[in-house]
C-alpha cells in the first residue's frame, strides 16, 4: 500500500474508498486486514452464477453433449472432412465448431449458436452415420438457452466497457436480472423456468454475500449520481436492452 501513497491509518487522507478483488483465500484475507468496503470481481459472481445455475439440470446435460459434438469436430480430421463433404453436396453453409471455455461463460453461446446453425448438415451428418443427434425437443432446448444466455450476455456488456465507471450499472443490472430477465415468460419451457430460477437464486445469494446490495451506500450514491443512471429492461422481441 505504501507503493501506491495509500494511508492505511488517516481515513481521510488518500485512504481507498473501496477494493475490488478475486475470491482467492488470499484477497479475501487481505481485504478484512484493510477493513474497508470490499467487493469482489463481479465477473467471477457472474460466472460462477452461470455455472452453478446449469448444474445438474437438463441444460447442464445438453450443453455438455454440444460439447461433445464440437471436440469431435475440432479434433478429427475424417470427420470434420466427411461433415464438410455433407455440406458441400447439399450446398450447405457451415461455420467452423467452437468448444467452450470454464473460465469464459458466455463461451458458451458461441459453442450453441455455430451448432444451431450447423443444424441441418448435422442432421445430415448423423443420418449418414446411422447415429443417434438432438431430437427436435432438445434442438428447441439449445436454441432457448442460447436465447437466455445471450440476453444475460448482452445485459453484462452494460458493466464491461472499457474506460467507463461500471460500478454504477450493477444495481440496474440486478435489478434487470431480477424482475425482467429471470421471471418466467408465458412460453418458457419447463426446463427455462427451472434455469431461471436456478439462476436468481445463485445470483441473489452471492451479490448478497459478496457486499453487492441495495443497502450499500456506495453502490447507491455511485448509481444515483452517475449521469448515465437509468434503468435498463432488456427488450425480448428487439433482444436488446433499452432505456425506460
Amino acid at each position: 500500500m505504501n507503493n501506491f501513497n495509500i494511508n492505511l491509518q488517516n481515513k481521510t487522507k488518500n485512504f481507498f474508498l473501496f477494493l475490488t478483488t478475486d475470491a482467492a483465500k488470499n484477497m479475501l484475507n487481505t481485504a478484512e486486514i484493510l477493513d474497508g468496503n470490499h467487493f469482489t470481481c463481479f465477473a467471477h459472481i457472474l460466472l460462477n452464477t452461470i455455472k452453478n445455475g446449469i448444474k445438474s439440470t437438463v441444460a447442464e446435460e445438453i450443453i455438455n453433449k454440444v460439447r461433445e459434438i464440437s471436440v469431435k469436430f475440432r479434433s478429427s480430421w475424417s470427420e470434420l472432412y466427411l461433415f464438410e463433404e455433407i455440406a458441400k453436396k447439399n450446398n450447405q453453409n457451415t461455420k467452423k465448431f467452437q468448444i467452450n471455455t470454464e473460465t469464459r461463460w458466455n463461451s458458451i453461446i458461441e459453442m450453441l449458436e455455430i451448432a444451431i446453425y450447423n443444424k441441418n448438415t448435422l442432421i445430415l451428418y448423423w443420418i449418414q452415420k446411422k447415429e443417434v443427434g438432438f431430437n427436435l425437443e432438445e434442438w428447441h432446448d439449445i436454441e432457448d438457452i442460447s436465447i437466455l444466455f445471450k440476453s444475460i450476455e448482452n445485459m453484462s456488456k452494460l458493466i464491461c466497457k472499457k474506460n467507463e465507471v461500471s460500478i454504477s450499472m450493477i444495481l440496474p443490472f440486478l435489478q434487470n436480472a431480477e424482475f425482467n430477465l429471470l421471471i418466467n415468460k408465458l412460453n418458457d419451457t419447463k426446463l427455462i423456468k427451472k434455469v431461471k430460477k436456478n439462476l436468481k437464486k445463485e445470483l441473489l445469494n452471492r451479490t448478497k454475500e459478496h457486499n453487492y446490495a441495495e443497502d450499500n451506500e456506495i453502490l447507491l450514491c455511485s448509481t444515483i449520481i452517475d449521469l448515465i443512471f437509468k434503468k435498463f429492461v432488456y427488450n425480448f422481441e428487439k433482444k436488446k436492452n433499452y432505456l425506460d
